[in-house]
């Protein structure tokens, strides 16, 4: 069993200037594993189809032989070589007309094949362009959510501020300063939820660019 212990990070920050969604869709299009996998797929198929290919091409083969005669007491042995030398030379076109069919479906299915590998990554092209345009939708929703809880709790910090004042005139009860407290401290726990999420939304968008989950 491993030990670990969670360490706080001193403070937390975000980067407004972040990457356009147009740069980050294209890094992801040129790095990301399910995108190489797609190519890697098409150059498969393709290499399949350049072998398929040549089994419908007719065969020309080239066929020879050398041979000779010795006897004993028939002459000299190196004359009885060179008189008695045969180099018989041939050639053979073999055209495939039986399988022929056979090998044709098989080119046909590799042609099919790189269809649908082409679709199968244009369709994960499309889906992670998707997901990146969603993580960038909740990069900018989060950091405006962010904006209107800071306001609303410094609004609610004032408004606290007015009210514990007229408590101490004895213009208000404690039941208004009590309702005014507790509105301002839910605009802080508002606040403390909506400033964790631009950094968790930024870390999300920025994987898709290559760059490591790192909370600053």
């Amino acid at each position: 069993m491993t030990i670990f212990q969670i360490v706080k990070p001193e403070s937390i920050t975000v980067d407004e200037n972040f990457k356009t969604l147009s740069e980050v869709q294209n890094m992801a299009q040129n790095q990301r594993p399910e995108v190489k996998y797609g190519e890697l797929n098409i150059e498969n198929s393709k290499t399949n189809l350049k072998m398929a290919q040549p089994s419908i091409l007719p065969t020309l083969s080239l066929t020879g032989s050398i041979s000779s005669n010795y006897a004993y007491n028939n002459g000299n042995y190196f004359n009885q070589l060179g008189n008695n030398f045969f180099l018989p030379i041939g050639l053979s076109l073999g055209i495939p007309i039986y399988n022929n069919r056979i090998y044709r479906t098989a080119i046909e299915k590799s042609k099919i094949e790189i269809q649908q590998a082409n679709l199968d990554l244009l369709n994960t092209k499309t889906v992670l362009n998707q997901q990146i345009e969603q993580a960038y939708i909740s990069l900018q929703n989060s950091f405006s959510q962010y904006e209107s809880a800071s306001r609303q709790m410094d609004l609610n910090k004032q408004s606290y501020d007015i009210v514990t004042a007229q408590m101490k005139l004895g213009s208000i009860d404690y039941v208004q300063l009590q309702q005014q407290r507790l509105t301002y401290i839910q605009s802080i726990q508002n606040f403390l939820q909506a400033k964790y999420s631009p950094v968790l939304n930024e870390q999300i968008y920025e994987f898709y660019a290559g760059n490591p989950i790192n909370i600053r």
